[in-house]
């Protein structure tokens, strides 16, 4: 789903394109839409805002885990470490 929202760059509204939103191919004028529909538009654009939140919170969650990684590999230079356990085989 796509909305173009065109920016107010010209002050004259009569100028300017009516907002539209496009979904599955099909194209409406958010001033023809229901008031269900505008409440339905306005929960997506809120749940995609918070969708890009959470996708930033992620992208920083992973560079931490990535920095702790990098330093528990860097604490455990010199340390011996314990051969692997042989891996159980089942017959079939």
């Amino acid at each position: 789903m796509t909305t173009k929202l065109i920016p107010a760059s010209n002050p004259s509204p009569a100028t300017l394109p009516a907002p539209t939103l496009t979904i599955n191919g099909a194209t409406y004028l958010i001033a023809d839409i229901s008031e269900a529909a505008r409440a339905q538009l306005g929960n997506i654009q809120m749940i995609e805002g918070e969708m890009q939140h959470l996708q930033r919170r992620m992208a920083i969650t992973q560079t931490a885990r990535d920095a702790c990684l990098g330093a528990l590999v860097a604490a455990l230079v010199g340390t011996p470490s314990t051969p692997a356990a042989p891996a159980l085989t089942t017959a079939e």
